[in-house]
Parts: C-alpha cells; sequence; structure tokens
C-alpha cells in the first residue's frame, strides 16, 4: 500500500510497456521488439535489487524507447473533446425531444365549447374567453 513513488512509476511503465507489445507485436520489427523485451527485463531486475538509482535509469531509458516508437499526438485532444460534445447534445436533444417536450402545449389551443371545434388564441374574441373561463369555472365548482 505504501511504496515508494519511483516504484509504483515502474511497475506502471511496466504495465504500459507489456501492452504496447500485445498492441503493436504484428508491426513492430525484430530489433524494436528485442530491445523493448531487453529494457522490461532489466527493469525488473532493478525492481527485484531495488537499486533506486539502477531503476531510474532503466525506466528513463524504456520510457524513451517507448516514446520513440509511439510519438504523442497532442492534437488527440481536441478531437475527444468534439466528439464529447457531440454526444452531450445529441442526448439532450433525445431527452427533450421524448421526455419534456411531449407534455409543453406550445401551439396554445384552447377548446371551445360552442362549436366543438379547436382554435387557436389569437382566433378568440372576449365573449368566447369570458365563456371558457365561465365553463372551466362552472367544472371547477362541480356544477356542469
Amino acid at each position: 500500500m505504501f511504496t515508494r513513488r519511483h516504484i509504483k512509476h515502474s511497475r506502471l511503465l511496466l504495465r504500459h510497456a507489456r501492452k504496447y507489445l500485445r498492441y503493436k507485436d504484428d508491426q513492430l520489427s525484430a530489433s524494436d521488439r528485442e530491445q523493448i523485451v531487453a529494457g522490461m527485463k532489466s527493469l525488473r531486475e532493478a525492481l527485484r535489487q531495488k537499486d533506486r538509482e539502477r531503476i531510474h535509469g532503466t525506466a528513463d531509458a524504456l520510457d524513451k524507447m517507448l516514446h520513440r516508437l509511439t510519438p504523442v499526438t497532442w492534437e488527440s485532444h481536441w478531437r475527444e473533446n468534439c466528439e464529447v460534445i457531440l454526444v452531450a447534445i445529441v442526448v439532450a436533444v433525445g431527452i427533450r425531444s421524448y421526455f419534456l417536450q411531449p407534455f409543453l402545449d406550445a401551439t396554445d389551443v384552447k377548446w371551445n365549447r360552442r362549436s366543438s371545434q379547436y382554435r387557436t388564441g389569437a382566433e378568440h374574441s372576449a365573449t368566447d374567453r369570458r365563456v371558457y373561463c365561465f365553463g372551466s369555472q362552472l367544472h371547477q365548482r362541480g356544477l356542469a
């Protein structure tokens, strides 16, 4: 649980090197593969002996070798951020259209009781509005 930082980082570097070998085994040349395996063996041996200076030296050499074979792409964060933003937009639109919008009445359609037809709010006259309000009050009181 309480291990030194350089030991943790070296174990993590070994794990990444094994992972890199599994992923790129068919694309690596034989010399590069042998160099990585030799670097991993020497780092494991240094970790067993717990020699701090040797651990630092072999870890740096293995790290430089892996960075030489796989250069860091700094532009990848833009692509990942754009993907996250697009997925968030799609999820927000989906939630809005399937869960929130069906419960909203955006057309302002009111039921006219006299003609039994739908009318928009602009077509209501003042008397229609009074009848509509009066009728709803009657329903609330239980008289209609």
